[in-house]
């Protein structure tokens, strides 16, 4: 049975006026057009619904029947079309983002009350990952973006830059090169020593220049933890600028001359939709390089 919602729309609206001329006026339509497609409604449900005579019009049982469940279902029907017409515009929908600890304070944070402010019923769920499973979410489609340092050449992933920022010694505030502006690059021999705090893929990422090889050692995933670890004199670290933000009068962070990290968002290409470009739109203004 093929039930238009045309139908249906004028069906209501009779029931509501109870008057097929106050109704035809309301839908701008004819009145014999109106009583021709009340009628071709009642052949396709096969019952009457309407009982006229020449002075008034009134719902039968089938008719009062009709009227509650095609008024709800065209009510249903308008707000999926709205739903949907929001999705395409971005307006609605949720995310899953992938984000590391770098990432928050500075840039996520930033974005998202960005976009609740242009989108409130835009939602999302963050993830956080460690550094080494940045991008573990995009191979296995959990996230829909991600927030990602440092991408190696080729990576499979379409990307939009968000920041370039100076990558950190982080030493304790008694350190000798604590408080200064810049350590340089013949200055890195004088740390060959001391123990660094920090993950070995990333210190192998960006530390292959150097004339030594850091000792890397007691590796701990938590940031807050190595930050104790540095306060206490247990060693160093090697962090981008932006975890500036989570440590305290107890440490100092230095940045080293010619060594920067790329922070990007990342997704999948098949994976793109309005509400990405809402959430790309939202990201604070780039960052120069050093």
């Amino acid at each position: 049975m093929d039930i238009e919602m045309r139908l249906l729309r004028s069906f209501t609206v009779v029931a509501e006026e109870l008057h097929f001329s106050r109704a035809a006026e309301r839908l701008r339509v004819s009145q014999p057009a109106l009583s021709r497609q009340i009628r071709d409604l009642e052949r396709r449900i096969g019952a009457d619904l309407l009982v006229r005579d020449t002075r008034t019009v009134a719902l039968t049982e089938c008719g009062r029947l009709l009227h509650r469940e095609a008024t709800r279902l065209l009510a249903d029907l308008e707000r999926t079309v709205e739903r949907v017409r929001g999705a395409g515009r971005g307006d609605v929908g949720h995310l899953f983002v992938g984000v590391i600890g770098s990432s928050i304070d500075s840039f996520v944070v930033p974005t998202l009350q960005t976009v609740r402010r242009r989108h409130p019923r835009l939602t999302f769920t963050l993830i956080d990952r460690p550094w080494v499973e940045q991008a573990a979410g995009l191979e296995n489609g959990d996230d829909d973006l991600a927030f990602v340092r440092d991408l190696p050449p080729g990576a499979p992933w379409t990307t939009a830059h968000v920041a370039t920022e100076p990558v950190c010694l982080v030493v304790p505030a008694d350190h000798p090169f604590a408080g200064r502006a810049l350590v340089l690059r013949s200055e890195l021999p004088q740390i060959a020593e001391t123990p660094f705090l920090t993950n070995p893929s990333w210190m192998a990422t960006h530390c292959r220049d150097w004339p030594f090889e850091p000792r890397v050692t007691d590796e701990m995933g938590a940031t807050h933890g190595i930050f104790s670890l540095v306060r206490a004199h247990f060693g160093i670290s090697f962090m981008p600028a932006s975890y500036a933000s989570w440590g305290d009068d107890g440490l100092s962070f230095v940045p080293v001359e010619g060594h920067s990290s790329t922070l990007v968002v990342a997704w999948r290409a098949n994976r793109h939709s309005a509400a990405h470009d809402v959430f790309l739109s939202a990201l604070p203004a780039e960052t120069a390089g050093p």
